[in-house]
């Protein structure tokens, strides 16, 4: 059950990468995450072949991947997902590659949200 308290905003601002959002959701939100939560265990990963990406595109994300929390809770209809590029620019048309690729009917696992 989340909290009703006010986030505080520098609580947002801290959040600077995978571990510190991790975080974030754990102590802010009241996720259901272990202590020190580690990205791998917490998400699911999309890679360039999963997303039928261009080398242009996957070569702007961070990794060549991208994550996706697992459920917080049973028959989530609706995912997170964590896009990092390996710049601060952010292309329209990056992303919206990287969402197609997401689309239910060309996942590898259409039953993930």
């Amino acid at each position: 059950m989340p909290n009703n308290h006010p986030i505080p905003e520098e609580a947002v601002k801290n959040i600077k990468d995978r571990d510190s959002l991790l975080h974030f959701l754990r102590e802010h939100l009241d996720w259901q995450l272990p202590d020190d939560p580690i990205i791998e265990e917490a998400t699911f990963l999309w890679d360039v072949e999963d997303l039928r990406l261009s080398d242009s595109t996957a070569q702007r994300l961070q990794d060549g991947t991208v994550y996706q929390l697992r459920p917080m809770v049973e028959d989530q209809p609706w995912g997170i997902f964590l896009i990092e590029f390996n710049s601060d620019r952010v292309y329209k048309t990056d992303l919206r590659n990287v969402l197609r690729g997401l689309v239910p009917k060309r996942r590898r696992d259409s039953g993930l949200p």
